[in-house]
């Protein structure tokens, strides 16, 4: 069976950012089978209650076509729905959390839908998703049975190399615990996720940390379905303003530059949100993969994270890179230490 790859054509790469930042019925524009292929693309990326949401706050609903607005609303009312389960399993996290003194942070998405956007049904999650501290990721999982979340069966085990344990689940709500990773054991340039207070909730990463994650997020998933991502990354962007400096030098730190260079490039390029272009080029100039092979990269992730299913030849390609700079840059931090 040959498998069918739908990927953006110039004129949805045109009208990206309109139809998703400022005005949905923007899509009515297209030509029908770009406006299909970028139903598709929404859909995969989670934003179709968002663009509800956004079509409803501007006023647009009668400029989109009654199918594709009912397919909007009924992903935000099933938004709402989840929303509020994700909102009940957090507190019970957080509750066992202090019960035991376990460090706890919100990380990555979860931090956007409960920090950054105006309230969690605004950033639709797949899973709760929390770093935990002092090597206690075990205990809390643990302790979390006895509020009815339990672990999920996998056909592929999780290995020690992996940075969060096995996902849990409670009325189809996921919860994943992370810990660092090894590659961040030298030491993480993160903060230490806190002990809990008795009240108030869980905190997040400052800004510009949280901007490194959510780039090296994207690298993580290989560009595929990482349009979410980016909008979150115009959102961290817009509304917490981070100190450009600090984003940069905790790319070097982490050993994250490629990461954090490609995300703000395809950010800038395909959203058009605006990033400082000294950000740019310093990050550039230290992507150990040259020339060529950075604009091979960029070319590769751009079509890989506006198409559905991403092409397995684009994922190898992304691997490889990845794993060739990730090589470059450790040798490079271990020459210069």
């Amino acid at each position: 069976m040959t498998r069918t790859y739908t990927a953006a054509s110039s004129e949805v790469l045109r009208n990206l950012s309109v139809i998703l930042l400022e005005n949905p019925a923007a899509i009515e524009h297209l030509p029908h089978a770009d406006a299909k292929s970028l139903e598709r693309v929404l859909e995969a990326n989670g934003l179709e209650a968002s663009l509800f949401e956004l079509a409803r706050k501007h006023g647009v609903e009668g400029l989109i076509t009654p199918e594709r607005l009912s397919a909007w609303r009924l992903s935000k009312l099933m938004s709402e729905a989840r929303s509020q389960a994700f909102q009940e399993a957090l507190k019970d996290v957080a509750k066992a959390a202090r019960g035991l003194e376990i460090p706890l942070r919100l990380f990555r998405g979860t931090q956007m839908a409960f920090e950054v956007y105006p309230t969690p049904e605004h950033r639709p999650l797949t899973s709760l998703e929390l770093l935990v501290g002092g090597g206690r990721e075990a205990e809390l999982q643990t302790a979390l049975r006895k509020y009815r979340f339990f672990e999920l069966d996998t056909l592929t085990p999780i290995s020690p190399e992996h940075h969060h344990l096995p996902p849990l689940e409670r009325d189809g709500v996921l919860v994943t615990l992370f810990r660092l990773s090894s590659r961040d054991a030298r030491p993480a340039p993160w903060e230490a996720p806190p002990h809990l207070k008795i009240s108030g909730s869980i905190p997040g990463f400052k800004s510009a940390a949280l901007m490194v994650l959510l780039c090296d997020e994207i690298a993580e998933r290989k560009y595929s379905h990482s349009l979410r991502l980016l909008r979150d990354l115009h959102e961290a962007t817009r509304r917490l303003s981070p100190d450009w400096r600090q984003v940069v030098q905790l790319a070097i730190e982490s050993e994250r530059t490629l990461e954090v260079f490609a995300a703000l490039s395809l950010l800038e390029e395909l959203l058009g949100t605006p990033v400082p272009a000294e950000v740019l080029l310093e990050l550039k100039t230290m992507v150990s993969l040259g020339k060529p092979g950075t604009k091979l990269f960029l070319k590769v992730a751009r079509a890989t994270s506006l198409s559905t299913p991403a092409p397995h030849r684009h994922i190898e390609i992304l691997t490889r890179l990845l794993c060739q700079a990730s090589r470059k840059t450790s040798a490079q931090m271990r020459h210069s230490s």
